[in-house]
């Protein structure tokens, strides 16, 4: 049985990813056994396979079949997974996707968070929107073509259940994230600090804030996933690893296995 932490990992996630690729600027692909959706920009982030949920015994196959799908497809893409949606690994790899492995966290959402004096983290409406993207392209250094798109996404994303944060030094915005909130679960994502703000405590606060957003939502606990960057900031906030997220990635030029050797039709994994 899974570790229900590691469930709470998944399915926001999971949501997020359902949430985005319904908006105008994506192409859900049909597929009932797993969510793909692509583009028409170069962007692994932007053409995605996830949340697969294939039938015993179709495993390899189905894995083959989107994956060979995407390739044709010619951008850089992703394949996304947690440890209830996990594809055929060894028929990614033939494929010339690389494995990456992030630490998915958890914590329970108990009593409000304080933030570091001098630090102010507050709500960014979609009038502001610009603010934030600014910060989140800088802090994840962004490649220029896509931060319009991007932008365009954000803006078109929206209800309650989704709230950006940007955080301010005096006057200069230095840092933001995102809330995804989804039932109980409070889902952090985008955090990042400007370069040259970073080791003053702006993560952390910006985490902190994500954190009491959800619980004023009633939300009883809250997940993320982790880069080397921002693990001990938020394992000082309470967070602990319960399951790695999983990403296979592919770019154009990768090697791909010779048509011959892929899964012939019929056969199972």
């Amino acid at each position: 049985m899974f570790d229900p932490r590691a469930v709470a990992v998944e399915a926001n996630l999971s949501a997020f990813m359902d949430l985005v690729s319904r908006d105008p600027l994506f192409t859900r692909r049909d597929h009932d056994d797993a969510l793909v959706f692509t583009c028409d920009l170069d962007f692994p982030l932007f053409n995605v396979a996830c949340d697969a949920a294939f039938a015993p015994g179709r495993l390899a196959r189905r894995t083959a079949e989107i994956a060979d799908e995407l390739i044709a497809h010619g951008r850089s893409w992703r394949w996304g997974a947690g440890p209830g949606s996990l594809p055929d690994e060894p028929t990614l790899l033939e494929r010339g996707l690389e494995r990456g492995d992030a630490p998915g966290m958890h914590v329970a959402l108990t009593e409000p968070l304080a933030t570091p004096d001098g630090i102010r983290v507050g709500v960014i409406g979609t009038d502001r929107l610009d603010v934030f993207l600014d910060v989140f392209a800088a802090g994840f250094e962004m490649p220029e073509f896509v931060i319009g798109p991007f932008g365009e996404v954000i803006a078109r994303t929206g209800g309650d259940w989704f709230v950006n944060v940007v955080a301010w030094d005096g006057t200069e915005p230095v840092g933001c994230g995102t809330l995804v909130h989804t039932g109980h679960t409070a889902g952090l994502y985008n955090i990042t600090t400007l370069r040259a703000s970073r080791g003053r405590g702006i993560g952390g606060a910006v985490t902190a804030a994500l954190m009491n957003l959800g619980l004023e939502r009633g939300c009883t606990e809250a997940v993320l996933t982790a880069t080397p960057l921002g693990q001990p900031v938020y394992e000082r906030l309470g967070f602990v690893e319960v399951c790695p997220v999983i990403a296979y990635g592919w770019t154009p030029g990768a090697n791909v296995v010779d048509p011959r050797h892929q899964t012939a039709p019929g056969a199972t994994n």
